[in-house]
């Protein structure tokens, strides 16, 4: 890697890290190093079996985990196809969740406020240090928030100071304009009063002067660079002039819209080329996704329901057959190895335009006056303009996608690590301890709590008078090494029946009698009793499966004022300042009706009953109450693995929980196929009669 592979003068990496003054990650993701990279990856990975790919791949276990899911996705659909077809095309896009988004600001953040104390300068007060401290501490920083300390406190095309109680009267603008580039990163954000700035920063505010500290503003922004606060892409985009461009920095805009970057997608394209050869492998951009949901209103609301993730799955292939189709020539950017076919001495190669206008890829769907779309450079019809976008809202409108869940075991920590004195000393006297080690019992030595269950079994109990009762029990995780080597010993029932006794008979001190019915059940199992669809996290707690639709104007009340209040993914709605508690409240109605007539899983705890008595208190909150209550009930009815009280309208915390997942005999087990297209059921009365 850093001897053998050479650029166009012969150079090797090592070469150019001692005699340049680029960093490994610029030298190597040149298209020159990535060329042969990809080459030697391709050929490497050939006929090579998928775990052994991913044992010699530098990446995490989540990220490996995250490719098997994918892998056993795509053959499923390729065996269902029928015997001796491949797949055309497959579109890869990568997308991070919203814990990873979170984590990204966190760290953002956090680097941000030691480059902060590092700072020797004026403009850098102490009263902004301690306060970004501060913020982060309580993890307040947000993307407005973040540009705020980013730029100092102050306006990055004015240098004004900023009045951070007024924060709300600023906007972040895209540097570069959505209509020329799809670039939502922070290296393409400020933090403005200007609402809206058409060409290039640099020629409209670069020379404007900052009285305050006698400097232009393109000087404050050289000096936020040198400071480690701006990096060079960004202040490359601040002081960039779009109608002066050469050749390189038009080639680099072209780069940057089409070129996948992340690493998960580059190894998952090499596996999926390695065993479909014929196959076009195609990266998308999740910024060319996110593009389309912009200019179509196409809302991306996470804690309503999944269905999101389905649309972008779609929106990627859109988007790919429309690069792949309209602009034959910019191929090598995102199809997978394409480049490795490009004629060398063809000097004509990459040599394209856009639209003429801007370097917006999808500028003739979203801008253009013609319904017809050509394919570039030819008289051929691609699309109709008017029948792709009435397409894609058609299928933005279904109401049911397959959702399917990625059940296992948990084979983490054996039980919580905090150790508890013996029940005397405990200031908690009900706890239940577990033994620090054999021979040293807990009502002497004290022990552990917090039990870590590695998968479930579903128990029968037996009464004298009573009818016979059907539970679910964790199975301790630190039994599995002993249950697992019983299994070769053919003594697995025995083992079994011997540590699951004990928890059973504890939490049955009636019962005359019990069986375990089934084994192993796992963690995300989908079952449907009482007439309503939940899956399981734990032996207590169930959450719902079945997803909220609501009406797309409520979709829309809810990105204006609770998921995107900044409108930084959804365009400004002309009326957002009227009427903003009465729309809130007709959105609260309809979540109501929805959670009455399709969500019976809030039967459980009388939610339903408690949201309906909550709505008079519901009127009477605040804006900002409202918005967090919408916010929260949304995460409880969605897929969500939380529960919360909702503490602006004075209810309990809504769990959905039952001790030992009590379930009927009508319940129902689903067992369901990587995409979720093949599903097999089975009911706890299947269960008894092959257990008779």
């Amino acid at each position: 890697l850093l001897v053998e592979l050479k650029d166009n003068k012969g150079k090797s990496i090592i070469d150019n890290l001692f005699n340049t003054k680029k960093n490994f990650m610029q030298i190597v993701s040149q298209q020159v190093y990535n060329t042969q990279i990809e080459a030697i990856a391709l050929k490497t990975t050939k006929n090579q079996s998928l775990d052994n790919i991913l044992e010699a791949a530098y990446t995490s276990p989540a990220n490996r985990k995250a490719i098997r899911q994918t892998m056993k996705v795509v053959n499923e659909i390729v065996t269902l196809a029928g015997k001796g077809t491949h797949p055309d095309k497959i579109f890869l896009t990568f997308q991070r969740s919203k814990e990873q988004e979170g984590k990204l600001t966190t760290d953002r953040a956090s680097s941000l406020l030691k480059i902060y104390r590092g700072i020797k300068d004026p403009l850098c007060t102490k009263e902004l240090v301690d306060e970004l401290s501060k913020n982060v501490r309580a993890n307040l920083i947000k993307t407005k928030e973040y540009l705020y300390y980013q730029q100092l406190g102050r306006d990055a095309l004015t240098g004004e100071i900023i009045d951070k109680t007024d924060l709300r009267n600023y906007a972040v603008l895209h540097i570069i304009p959505r209509s020329v580039v799809v670039d939502d990163s922070i290296n393409n954000l400020v933090l403005t009063k200007v609402k809206n700035a058409k060409g290039s920063i640099i020629v409209q505010y670069g020379s404007k002067n900052i009285s305050d500290i006698s400097m232009s503003v393109k000087d404050f922004w050289n000096r936020l660079q040198k400071l480690g606060l701006f990096s060079k892409g960004k202040l490359r985009n601040l002081t960039t002039d779009l109608t002066e461009l050469n050749q390189y920095e038009k080639q680099g805009f072209i780069a940057r819209q089409l070129v996948e970057t992340n690493q998960i997608v580059k190894l998952l394209a090499t596996i999926l080329q390695g065993q479909f050869p014929h196959t076009k492998i195609i990266e998308v951009r999740q910024e060319q996704i996110a593009n389309i949901r912009y200019q179509l209103d196409i809302y991306r609301l996470r804690d309503l329901n999944v269905y999101y993730r389905g649309m972008d799955a779609y929106l990627a292939a859109v988007v790919g057959t429309y690069l792949y189709t309209v602009y034959p020539k910019a191929r090598r950017f995102f199809v997978y190895g394409e480049y490795l076919k490009q004629d060398k001495n063809n000097r004509e190669e990459g040599q394209f335009k856009t639209s003429g206008h801007s370097f917006n890829f999808l500028w003739k769907l979203f801008y253009g006056g013609e319904d017809e779309i050509y394919v570039q450079g030819t008289n051929n019809i691609a699309f109709n303009k008017k029948d792709l976008l009435q397409k894609i809202k058609e299928v933005n409108n279904y109401k049911f996608q397959n959702v399917s869940l990625a059940t296992g075991t948990r084979r983490s920590d054996l039980f919580k690590q905090t150790i508890y004195p013996r029940q005397e000393r405990d200031v908690k006297k009900s706890r239940t301890l577990i033994t620090k080690k054999n021979g040293l019992f807990t009502d002497i030595y004290g022990g552990y709590t917090g039990n870590v269950n590695s998968y479930f079994v579903l128990v029968q109990t037996k009464y004298k008078k009573d009818p016979d009762k059907f539970n679910l029990y964790g199975v301790p995780n630190r039994y599995v090494a002993m249950l697992e080597q019983s299994k070769s010993k053919g003594n697995y029932e025995t083992k079994l029946k011997e540590v699951m006794e004990p928890i059973i008979k504890n939490s049955n001190k009636r019962m005359i009698g019990y069986k375990i019915l089934k084994d192993r059940i796992l963690y995300n199992q989908i079952i449907e009793d009482d007439g309503y669809k939940f899956f399981i996290t734990s032996a207590q707690y169930r959450h719902n499966f079945r997803q909220m639709i609501l009406s797309d104007q409520s979709k829309k009340i809810l990105m204006d004022y609770v998921f995107d209040p900044n409108f930084y993914r959804h365009k400004k709605t002309e009326d957002v300042n009227n009427d903003k508690d009465a729309k809130l409240i007709k959105v609260y109605d309809e979540i109501l009706y929805q959670i009455d007539h399709y969500l019976q899983i809030f039967t459980i705890g009388h939610h339903i009953d408690k949201l309906k008595k909550a709505r008079p208190l519901f009127e009477k909150c605040t804006l900002a109450e409202k918005v967090q209550a919408l916010n929260d009930i949304l995460i409880i009815a969605g897929s969500n693995q939380t529960e919360l009280a909702l503490k602006p309208l004075k209810t309990t915390k809504l769990t959905f929980s039952k001790r030992n997942c009590p379930l009927t005999k009508d319940a129902v087990f689903f067992y369901q196929s990587p995409t979720g297209m093949i599903t097999r059921k089975e009911s706890i009365k299947d269960i008894l009669k092959q257990n008779m």
